[in-house]
């Protein structure tokens, strides 16, 4: 048996998110959100694995919510919650985490710990004022300038490697030679 925290809600185990756990989140998400067709929400989320079921499409289809995925990779440029809550927010857990420890002198942190860590620093990562400007500093609202420098379109001289030995011969002798 598992335990978790008084009135928290876990979507998925062990930290793998599988496509049932999606679909339990996002019936969570709908039962506190209320949307509906009139008055559709959009959820915007990381490109996963997990988030293509056809049960949770289909859940949100008739629930009113357009999930919208971001390119791989791409989350720390496109994300506005990313930007400017999140990133915020885990900079306020570690250093309420960092203040805990040092006022609980070899005691382990233990689970139940976490959310009330999180719950008194959510506020100051979650402005209305934030979130709002996560969404002026990311490309969803940046049409009219370069969003991505041409820099970050260079390829890495560290993922650059020569081309595969295509015959027999050529594979034969590099394997003898690693």
């Amino acid at each position: 048996m598992v335990l978790h925290p008084a009135g928290s809600q876990v979507a998925f185990p062990a930290g793998r998110m599988k496509a049932e756990h999606f679909l339990k989140l996002v019936k969570h998400f709908a039962f506190y959100v209320k949307p509906s067709i009139e008055g559709p929400v959009l959820v915007l989320l990381e490109d996963h694995s997990s988030h293509l079921s056809i049960a949770a499409s289909v859940h949100c289809k008739e629930d009113g919510v357009t999930v919208l995925s971001f390119t791989p990779h791409c989350s720390h440029k496109l994300q506005p919650l990313y930007r400017n809550v999140c990133g915020p927010l885990k900079t306020y857990v570690n250093r309420a985490c960092d203040t805990w420890i040092a006022k609980h002198p070899g005691e382990a942190m233990a689970i139940y710990d976490v959310p009330s860590i999180i719950n008194r620093r959510l506020n100051f990562a979650a402005a209305s004022t934030d979130i709002k400007a996560g969404f002026l500093v990311t490309v969803n609202f940046s049409y009219n300038r370069p969003f991505f420098p041409d820099a970050e379109f260079l390829s890495s001289d560290e993922a650059d490697r020569p081309a595969p030995a295509t015959d027999a011969a050529a594979l034969n002798e590099s394997n003898w030679k690693n």
